[in-house]
């Protein structure tokens, strides 16, 4: 049955606030790419690659509450999560750099931390759409990707040479800055006002949003497809930091790593913005298959086959987050979006929770083998219904 939405024009919105959230993501994404490179530095020496396992799978679990984070986001002014998340996030960086000996501690920690983060994801996923605008969305997504997944390439490349000048600890207080100074344009910042609706029940507010984000064709497939992708990268950050002290690299081979999936996150920024919105489809598959490539390519030991496929890795990221991330946005009416990604971040937790869990008790490179098969089988299924999916449905006659 085809899926159809009516749409309504919406006034061109000023740039200024949108330039504006970009300056607060610019801080917020620097100390968190710098927080991945020092935290399994700051875990393994007392609790080794299980403990790493526990405090990742710990700190995405939180994610399984997003529908109803996104309920509440739905129902609010969003100035609110945003502000309030990078003041208690700052503080629990705080926190983990003074215990970090303790795992239960930094396992805690974790957990809230993906709490705050999961509210104010799902938050930022209803405010991008009204600050952009529907017309220029996907150059909008295709910059914030540029720089959520590209931008870290300082991050990463500045933590991986800090960690052997600076103690962990100190570098997450930097972090802790960092993520101070990104609530600073927020509190200038002019937030749009909500959408008015007829105030209902939060358990049937969340079941209207459920509802929105089920009658959406190809949405199964969607939904595993994103699955799958946080499956193979949570596994790959609990595999990589101990791979390369294998190998002999440490913390500099794991922040030249991250690196390289920025740089080619960029590439992949570059090519969605060079694709028409009409070539979703081509993304979605190109982008499936370079990650399926690149997975097992990543444990080889020689440096540029495993350099090479970071770059892959990135790449293929990018073109499938704008392309799908994109699609939904432009898909589902405003008042329920942020529950509705919500429910796709709620799935998403799970994936990223079990593979801090399960991704130790396998032989890496058969593990990474068949994540990189299932990627690219979900990601040409999905492109393919593309092709028969208008991606602005117009009202039934």
């Amino acid at each position: 049955m085809n899926t159809s939405f009516s749409r309504v024009s919406a006034p061109e919105p000023s740039v200024w606030p949108f330039r504006m959230y970009l300056s607060s993501l610019t801080f917020s994404t620097l100390s968190d790419a710098a927080t991945v490179v020092v935290l399994p530095y700051l875990v393994l020496p007392h609790a080794g690659t299980q403990g790493l396992g526990w405090v990742l799978s710990a700190s995405t679990l939180p994610r399984f509450f997003a529908p109803l984070l996104g309920t509440l986001a739905d129902r609010m002014h969003l100035k609110l999560p945003l502000v309030v998340v990078l003041l208690l996030r700052a503080l629990l960086l705080i926190g983990v750099a003074q215990g970090s000996e303790h795992l239960w501690w930094v396992c805690v920690a974790g957990a809230i931390n993906g709490l705050l983060a999961t509210f104010s994801g799902t938050a930022s996923s209803a405010l991008v759409p009204a600050l952009a605008g529907e017309d220029r969305l996907k150059q909008a997504n295709t910059l914030l990707t540029g720089i959520s997944m590209g931008l870290p390439l300082a991050g990463y490349g500045l933590a991986g040479m800090l960690m052997g000048h600076m103690e962990p600890s100190m570098l997450l207080f930097g972090c802790a800055g960092l993520t101070l100074l990104a609530v600073v344009p927020l509190l200038f910042m002019a937030f749009p006002e909500r959408q008015s609706s007829v105030p209902v029940h939060f358990m049937l507010d969340l079941k209207q949003g459920l509802f929105e984000l089920f009658r959406l064709q190809g949405s199964v497939v969607l939904m595993l497809l994103s699955g799958m992708l946080n499956l193979m990268l949570a596994s790959l950050n609990t595999l990589m930091p101990g791979h390369f002290v294998d190998l002999g690299l440490g913390a500099k081979g794991y922040g030249w790593f991250e690196a390289g999936i920025s740089v080619g996150a960029l590439l992949g920024m570059v090519l969605s913005g060079l694709l028409p919105q009409k070539h979703m489809s081509k993304q979605l598959i190109a982008g499936a298959t370079l990650m399926g490539i690149a997975a097992p390519l990543c444990w080889l030991n020689l440096t540029p086959v495993w350099l090479g496929a970071a770059g892959m890795l990135g790449t293929g990221l990018s073109l499938l987050e704008i392309a799908a991330v994109t699609a939904l946005q432009l898909m589902l009416p405003a008042e329920h979006r942020a529950k509705s990604f919500g429910v796709i971040m709620g799935i998403n937790s799970l994936c990223l929770s079990g593979a801090g869990l399960i991704s130790p008790l396998f032989a890496p490179l058969p593990y990474l083998l068949g994540m990189g098969l299932l990627v690219l089988v979900l990601g040409w299924l999905r492109g393919l219904q593309q092709e028969h999916m208008p991606l602005k449905p117009t009202s039934p006659s």
